[in-house]
């Protein structure tokens, strides 16, 4: 069937000029007088016929002249037969390039099943519809550099798209448009088309640039799926560190979001398999909400977790979060105070000391208390964090022993209190370790409390989520007088007072940290022993954690990428084993000796675990490989800026399988009809001036005389 298209249909509106003719043979049309004539009457039978054949003629060449006019504004229209090239083709072989789309939002299922499902099907009509003597290539987006074989068995080529695996990549069309058309560039074969099966997202469209307007393929963009953008979706996971301290309590933060939903939705944190914790988030409709979930390991070694939503949803891959951990014995935390306060009741030694480790949370830390006067014989070695609970002072040896503890990666936290003295404090020694130098200690005229610009610090943080008692019944009556304007260049202030004065000070030194608290939960400085005063507790509890954290790289990656992991200290060539995720055992891969990594790719999402074996030797390891979170957004693309993309009468787009057919035919070439236009006017010209002169000619006078 013919589709006929204008480039210009605008000047299709002057066609209505054919009705001028009409018109002006209405208005010049003369009505003839009416006489008696009684010698004629006999000829008026005659009269009539003539008449009658003379409307005809008229009537002929108004015609002529309405299609004249016609045929000029088809002219200035430019007709075209859109599908005259792939009409007149659709018979001859092909050379097809096929690309699916298997990036993570094409595991959307609708009611027709997931998307790359859909698209499937699609290309096995499409297979099917394809010509003999057609030959197909098969480019998968996620892994667009991989072989590809043209297939003149077109039942070989639907083999090789149901060899397409649904992936977590977060992959755009550019890489696989452009193998696309590389390979149809290197075959003979003149008609050739490259078949796109998307879902049509706008993460699937982007940074693709523009075809160029000499390339040999035309295109057709069958959408699979896609415009049912209702989610809700897990952000990516937060960990402070994947190094953890068993018996502690790891905080795992992520988002959850919504997309045309609303309601209720339970976030789960599980770990080894248990669920540890929940909780329930309200989303309004196109809403979001940060959730925070703790988790404690009981066990050292690898252990695994997962975030999920507990009411799964359309899309699979961003339903759950992996995340893994690598736990260690719990961390040493060495409290320092006077010998002359043991036994007489030191209050701040003890309040520090029940707040580190309260009951029943104890087994998260290794708790030792020293005096000074044996912190010499001291082994620092396995010491994560030295508290420093109102100790009066510290000789020059002990001071440059701290020093090189927090350089070599330890934590120092110093608890002001009555018995500090601010000349050993401010001597050369401790300066080369405290943020700032002291001023005597000075009571407050009135009880004051922090500057509420600095409560949206990190650090703060649990104690914005305790409702119960609000920052604001904090209250401080003795402090160290700091000078802001005296820091050391490597200090800085956490938190103030409200009048200016640093209240939480800290230090960088080398690869550790020194933190100062400007004020004691001892009575005599503040209300913070108070019994109704909660935010003392979790305020040292969760610095203590913080300060005693293990460092290490993460252990949360995204589909694709490479991980890189050493080889063991004191291995020199040990045996990898790998098992990936759903895999009940392990595959045996080749390190990198020279470099003394093991290389991978993270291209299965889930939990990963890695053993080396040298001997007797064997050491674990292992990771978490989730899907990229910017696959949830299932945002349509811009059907104008996607056409924009491909030359001129190069494109075509189909909603679905049922658009297949047409997708096919539309990629041609269209026939121009100008010269047929313009002949057929000058024919109708030439005819419309023949009948004309014919019908109105007047004979010639004769001159016979009788």
């Amino acid at each position: 069937m013919l589709a006929i298209g204008f480039l210009i249909p605008g000047v299709l509106a002057a066609a209505w000029a054919c009705a001028l003719p009409v018109i002006i043979h209405l208005i010049l049309r003369t009505k003839p007088r009416k006489m008696v004539f009684p010698a004629l009457r006999f000829v008026r039978k005659t009269h009539q016929a003539n008449i009658s054949k003379l409307r005809l003629k008229h009537l002929l060449l108004l015609l002529m002249r309405m299609a004249a006019i016609v045929l000029v504004a088809t002219l200035f229209a430019r007709a075209q037969q859109a599908d005259w090239r792939a009409s007149a083709e659709f018979d001859q072989p092909v050379a097809a390039a096929i690309v699916v789309d298997n990036s993570g939002s094409m595991d959307y299922r609708g009611q027709k099943g997931t998307s790359l499902g859909q698209a499937k099907s699609v290309a096995e009509e499409l297979l099917a519809k394809l010509p003999g003597g057609s030959r197909v290539a098969v480019v998968a987006t996620a892994t667009p550099d991989a072989p590809v074989t043209f297939h003149s068995d077109l039942r070989l080529a639907g083999e090789a798209v149901q060899r397409v695996e649904q992936t977590a990549a977060h992959s755009s069309l550019t890489a696989a448009l452009a193998r696309a058309t590389a390979l149809l560039s290197g075959v003979d074969i003149p008609r050739k088309v490259v078949y796109v099966l998307t879902d049509m997202t706008a993460q699937a469209w982007r940074d693709v640039p523009r075809i160029a307007e000499d390339t040999s393929a035309n295109f057709a963009v069958v959408q699979c799926g896609g415009g049912e953008a209702a989610n809700r979706a897990l952000g990516a996971v937060e960990l402070v560190s994947s190094a953890a301290s068993r018996s502690a309590d790891i905080v795992v933060q992520t988002t959850v979001a919504s997309v045309r939903l609303g309601g209720d939705v339970k976030v789960q944190a599980e770990l080894g398999g248990k669920a540890l914790d929940a909780a329930t988030c309200r989303l309004a409709q196109d809403g979001w909400a940060e959730v925070a979930l703790t988790v404690r390991p009981q066990t050292e070694g690898v252990v695994h977790g997962r975030i999920a939503l507990v009411e799964a949803d359309f899309l699979a891959l961003d339903n759950e979060r992996f995340f893994t951990l690598h736990v260690g014995p719990p961390p040493e935390v060495l409290i320092v105070r006077e010998a002359a306060t043991v036994g007489a009741g030191d209050e701040t030694t003890r309040l520090m000391s029940f707040a580190i480790a309260p009951p029943g949370a104890e087994g998260w830390v290794l708790r030792r208390t020293v005096t000074t006067g044996n912190l010499d014989a001291q082994n620092l070695t396995a010491v994560r964090l030295i508290v420093l609970a109102d100790v009066a002072a510290l000789s020059e040896t002990q001071w440059r022993r701290k020093e090189e503890f927090v350089r070599a990666g330890g934590r120092l936290w110093i608890v002001a209190g009555s018995l500090m003295s601010v000349a050993s404090y401010n001597a050369p020694d401790a300066q080369r370790v405290l943020p700032a130098p002291l001023k005597p200690l000075e009571d407050l005229p009135e009880a004051m409390g922090w500057n509420g610009d600095d409560l949206r610090q990190p650090m703060l943080r649990p104690l914005r989520d305790e409702t119960s008692t609000p920052l604001g019944a904090m209250k401080f009556h003795r402090r160290f007088a700091i000078d802001p304007a005296a820091l050391a260049p490597d200090a800085a202030v956490a938190v103030r007072y409200a009048d200016g004065v640093p209240a939480i000070l800290t230090r960088k030194l080398g690869d550790g940290l020194v933190l100062m608290w400007n004020f004691s939960p001892a009575r005599g400085f503040s209300n913070l022993s108070d019994s109704r005063n909660i935010h003392f507790p979790i305020l040292a509890l969760h610095t203590a954690r913080s300060l005693t954290e293990r460092g290490g790289e993460s252990a949360t990656y995204t589909w694709g990428q490479t991980v890189s992991l050493p080889l063991p200290k004191g291995m020199t060539n040990p045996r990898v084993t790998v098992r990936r995720p759903g895999q009940p055992a392990g595959q045996t891969v080749a390190a990198q000796l020279l470099q003394r990594v093991v290389t991978l790719v993270a291209d299965a999402v889930g939990p990963w675990d890695v053993t080396f074996t040298e001997g007797a030797q064997a050491q674990e390891t292992g990771f978490s490989v989730n899907a990229d979170p910017s696959e949830s957004d299932l945002s349509p693309a811009d059907l104008d800026a996607v056409r924009r993309l491909f030359p001129a009468d190069r494109l075509t787009v189909a909603t679905g399988a049922e658009d297949l057919v047409r997708a096919s035919r539309a990629a041609g070439e269209a026939l121009d009809l100008s010269t047929p236009v313009l002949l057929a006017l000058l024919v109708l010209m030439t005819a419309e001036s023949f009948f004309a002169n014919r019908f109105y000619r007047t004979p010639a006078p004769t001159n016979d005389v009788r």
